[in-house]
């Protein structure tokens, strides 16, 4: 059995409850917004620019803000509201011919899910065929 089959495996036995991947993307969700914020991810350069600039989506907005550490998100949304009025004076100042039609920001914690669901859905189908 492979390594990255166990935590599903494990979910499958235990979890009687509905889907074991919508249970195992719900865990990943609870545990990368714990991590999001703690002091070493706010440290790291590259997670700090990758918060600075992408967006949340209402719902795991308002998840961080009733649920995890407020300090960490008040910076990140710090950096956030600054880093999109410097774009917004950026903008003012270029013509109006030179404005790009700009692809909206996504949600962070929206596209970490979305990775893990494919990873998730990934090992499912691995598993599935190595019982064919």
């Amino acid at each position: 059995m492979k390594l990255e089959f166990i935590p599903l495996y494990e979910v499958f036995e235990k979890y009687k409850g509905g889907c074991p991947i919508c249970k195992i993307i719900k865990d990943e969700e609870k545990a990368y917004c714990e991590h999001l914020f703690e002091d070493e991810v706010l440290k790291d350069p590259e997670m700090y620019l990758k918060i600075r600039e992408t967006n949340f989506c209402h719902y795991h907005l308002e998840l961080l803000n009733n649920s995890y550490d407020k300090l960490g998100l008040a910076i990140a949304l710090k950096a956030n509201i600054s880093y999109k009025l410097q774009q917004i004076r950026e903008k003012q100042k270029s013509s109006k011919k030179k404005r790009k039609k700009e692809a909206k920001n996504k949600c962070l914690i929206c596209d970490y899910l979305s990775e893990r669901d494919k990873y998730q859905m990934h090992i499912l189908i691995d598993i599935l065929h190595a019982y064919d």
